[in-house]
């Protein structure tokens, strides 16, 4: 069900996405950013369902998991919309996710150095 929703939440920008790089540059340049936001913005829904799921289970402290999931939010969406202005949705999604990559594996590396797993 919670693919569904995250599909769902994914499906609008990407057929904005679809229109706005087609009457600009075609419509198979616009098809293909529409898939690449339609693909990114799902896996970082889904990515950030997981670690709120995973974060809450017992697993980690819960101010950690608290921490990782609103950095997680707020960086990647400002450094999304930085790109945005000038090079548009996709390359936001791209570095939106470049973004998150990097907060994760930050956040990995503070949950070794801390617990030690």
């Amino acid at each position: 069900m919670s693919v569904l929703i995250i599909g769902a939440a994914s499906l609008l920008p990407a057929l904005w996405e679809l229109q706005h790089v087609s009457k600009q540059h075609g419509l198979l340049l616009g098809a293909a950013a529409g898939i690449i936001v339609f693909v990114g913005l799902s896996l970082w829904l889904y990515l950030w369902q997981l670690i709120y799921a995973v974060g809450f289970s017992g697993g980690v402290h819960p101010a950690f998991a608290l921490s990782e999931i609103t950095m997680l939010v707020a960086l990647p969406s400002s450094a999304a919309a930085y790109v945005w202005r000038r090079a548009g949705l996709a390359a936001a999604i791209f570095a939106a996710l470049a973004t998150s990559g990097l907060v994760w594996f930050v956040f990995v590396w503070i949950g070794i150095a801390i617990w030690g797993e």
